[in-house]
């Protein structure tokens, strides 16, 4: 199953707009999304802001900079893994668990929106955007929508 038919199952109005969309569009939607699920999950890292930095100033990322927000991604997974084993044990709560999980989320949307293709990047991007943050299908369609209006 294809990233945009998972996100279809999830944000199917979402899925649409991509569906529609040219790449200078999906571009748009990308960082848009992007900008939108760090600010909502959190993710102060440095290394984040630098890659929404160049999301706002070109179409083509370095391909190492989009590794290195792969690998920060991969730190964060294994921080949310070591917080729910945690939390079971009653050390962490499920709140911190849940941030944690939105911020990997987060950074793994910004490392697709740095993607070479303009639909994959959309698609991976608004799919971990969507999944990082509880009920926030509708939000993020609208971020979409508006990133076609601008």
């Amino acid at each position: 199953m294809t990233t945009l038919e998972l996100l279809r199952q999830r944000a199917p109005t979402l899925a649409g707009i991509l569906d529609h969309s040219d790449i200078a569009q999906l571009r748009r939607i990308s960082s848009a999304i992007a900008h939108a699920v760090v600010e909502r999950s959190g993710l102060t890292d440095p290394l984040g802001a630098e890659a929404l930095q160049c999301l706002n100033q070109s179409t083509s990322a370095p391909s190492e900079l989009q590794a290195r927000v792969y690998s920060l991604a991969q730190e964060l997974d294994a921080r949310y893994f070591d917080l729910q084993d945690l939390q079971e044990s009653g050390k962490a709560t499920q709140d911190e668990v849940n941030a944690a999980f939105a911020k990997a989320r987060a950074a793994t949307a910004v490392a697709s929106a740095l993607g070479d293709l303009a639909s994959n990047a959309a698609a991976e991007t608004a799919y971990e955007a969507v999944c990082a943050i509880d009920d926030s299908e509708d939000y993020f369609t609208g971020v979409a929508q508006s990133a076609l209006t601008t």
